[in-house]
């Protein structure tokens, strides 16, 4: 099952907003990113959809892990509907209520997309047990230790809400893996060395003492690997051990996985070469996982734009006290963008990419250029021509025909002083 539609009602930052992951045809779009300053409600979006995806009783242990409240400020009732689609097109809302001082929860699940409406009665048929989702919260762990032998979609989602939850051990994973058959160890080890940007030649290994690579530089640990390799390895194999506990080893097929996968900060650790990739990268060894994630880096937004599958991405931001969500499809609005140009578009609202410093000394410029000749102070006009002579030496341009275009524009003023 995927999700299709969240509606969010006085929890955290928002009053009562309406997402719909889907295309005009109705169909899941597998990717969702989501921007935005901090505190804007994004990690607020992730932690609803889990807790609202587990029982009464999961989602309450969860939202205990939180400090402070859920609810949003001054209101004593809110909820979180999710409506969730199979392949087949059913469709069933999860509506998960929290009331009072000690935001106690109680649920209810509907037949049907009843997101925003009044319920129908209880659904009939409805398997909790076909929801699988993971989720990994920012201060995730580079490193797992945990093992479990049954799957819990609470404990699966744990660590959105409790950072110091570890995640599975991925020796442990990648043993079981390499136990349940060697066609999907090897599948397994083509999946690291293609998230992990390694050679095609490079040789991963699992041995009595651990996980290995052999590369170039000679044979190394996982575990002496940098964060982002240890960061990036522990989520997936905590992914992939999930799935494999969650199917009983009857239909478990790296090759065709499918499921819920939520992660907050997809950024952490990663080197922007590797931001640049990562999401064109899980979509392609996981391609019928719908991922949900956010991230603070255009870097990795614009990754959305070289899937060929669709992709929505959002944007929550504080209007008029209280968060609203923006939609966006990258590749019709956005198509061709650079990073920088991404930064600074209506997405992450960045008012110049430069430095601080720079962008100081231009503003100073331009509102000392708007004033007439007559209304400048002496003071003014020397700091006129020192910040002009400063900026001929930086790199203002975005290319050459653009550089010529800015010294004709300085002569032409300079021989205007001069006139007057």
């Amino acid at each position: 099952m995927k999700i299709s539609k969240l509606r969010l009602k006085n929890i955290k930052c928002f009053k009562d907003i309406e997402i719909s992951f889907e295309n005009e045809k109705g169909d899941v779009k597998n990717w969702s990113l989501f921007v935005g300053d901090n505190g804007q409600g994004k990690t607020t979006i992730l932690r609803s959809l889990a807790a609202g995806l587990c029982d009464k009783e999961g989602a309450s242990g969860l939202l205990l892990e939180l400090h402070g409240e859920f609810l949003r400020r001054g209101k004593r009732e809110g909820s979180i509907e999710i409506c969730l689609k199979d392949d087949k097109g059913k469709q069933y809302t999860i509506k998960t209520s929290i009331e009072g001082d000690n935001e106690s929860v109680s649920q209810d699940v509907f037949r049907g997309d009843r997101v925003g409406k009044k319920g129908a009665g209880e659904a009939k048929g409805f398997e909790r047990e076909e929801v699988f989702a993971v989720a990994y919260g920012a201060g995730r762990s580079v490193a797992g230790t945990e093992s479990y032998e049954e799957y819990a979609l609470v404990d699966s989602v744990y660590t959105l809400f409790n950072y110091k939850y570890a995640l599975q051990n991925a020796e442990l994973g990648a043993s079981r893996v390499k136990l349940h058959s060697d066609e999907e160890w090897g599948k397994l080890k083509d999946i690291l060395k293609r998230v992990l940007m390694f050679q095609e030649d490079d040789e991963i290994s699992l041995e009595k003492t651990g996980l290995y690579v052999e590369t170039r530089r000679g044979k190394e640990s996982f575990n002496t690997l940098s964060d982002g390799y240890k960061s990036l390895t522990s989520v997936i194999l905590d992914f992939l051990s999930w799935n494999l506990i969650y199917r009983k080893d009857e239909d478990f097929d790296l090759s065709n996985l499918s499921g819920i996968f939520i992660i907050d900060e997809l950024e952490q650790h990663l080197h922007p070469k590797w931001q640049r990739r990562i999401v064109k990268i899980l979509s392609e060894q996981f391609p019928k996982v719908q991922f949900i994630c956010s991230t603070h880096t255009p870097i990795c937004a614009l990754g959305l734009s070289d899937l060929e599958c669709e992709s929505w991405l959002f944007k929550a931001a504080y209007v008029n006290g209280h968060s609203d969500i923006e939609k966006f499809d990258l590749r019709e609005d956005f198509r061709g963008y650079r990073a920088d140009q991404i930064l600074t578009s209506g997405i992450f609202d960045l008012t110049d990419t430069r430095s601080v410093s720079v962008e100081d000394k231009l503003e100073t410029y331009r509102k000392i250029y708007l004033k007439e000749e007559s209304d400048r102070s002496e003071e003014e006009k020397l700091q006129f021509h020192a910040i002009e002579d400063e900026l001929k030496d930086l790199p203002m341009w975005d290319n050459e025909k653009e550089k010529k275009q800015r010294e004709k524009l300085i002569k032409l003023l300079k021989s205007q002083e001069k006139k007057s």
